[in-house]
């Protein structure tokens, strides 16, 4: 295990000395952050001289860690899975409007919103009448942890 945590730290290394992004997410999803940083910590230690080549390098490494794991989008299996579970495909559907609009509409109507997220997020949470016709939505008992990627995939239909 820390083998492979070693190799997964240099390897991300490496990528951000590139620019590039890195798989030290894949290498790293079993191992508590903890352990990643005990290794860090561990290889600086180890190589002392190199500090001032690897600090800013790991530094560098967990800040394309956080953005590759902010840039990966909500797969649409995991947004059909959260829309069923939450009886959403009763009236919205993709592409065409049924009982409420669509998807893709509410997508496009929330465009070049800079709040987006928040108005659709508390939509969902709260209902909302008149925004698209006569029919009221009901509101919601969402968690957040499924809430938030719900609303990024409706979004990222624009």
């Amino acid at each position: 295990m820390r083998q492979a945590l070693r190799s997964a730290v240099r390897s991300a290394v490496r990528a951000a000395v590139r620019g590039r992004r890195s798989k030290i997410a894949d290498a790293s999803a079993a191992a508590p952050p903890t352990r990643v940083f005990s290794t860090c910590a561990y290889l600086c230690m180890e190589h002392e001289p190199d500090m001032k080549m690897f600090a800013p390098a790991f530094l560098l490494s967990l800040g394309a860690l956080s953005i590759a794991a902010a840039d990966e989008p909500v797969s649409d299996a995991t947004a059909g899975n959260l829309l069923s579970k939450y009886g959403c495909q009763a009236c919205h559907t993709v592409y065409k409007k049924g009982i409420g609009p669509s998807y893709a509409a509410i997508a496009q109507r929330y465009a070049s919103d800079p709040n987006a997220d928040d108005e659709v997020a508390q939509n969902i949470l709260n209902g909302s009448s008149g925004a698209w016709g006569s029919n009221e939505m009901p509101s919601n008992d969402i968690p957040d942890s499924d809430l938030t990627p719900m609303v990024e995939w409706i979004l990222a239909l624009r």
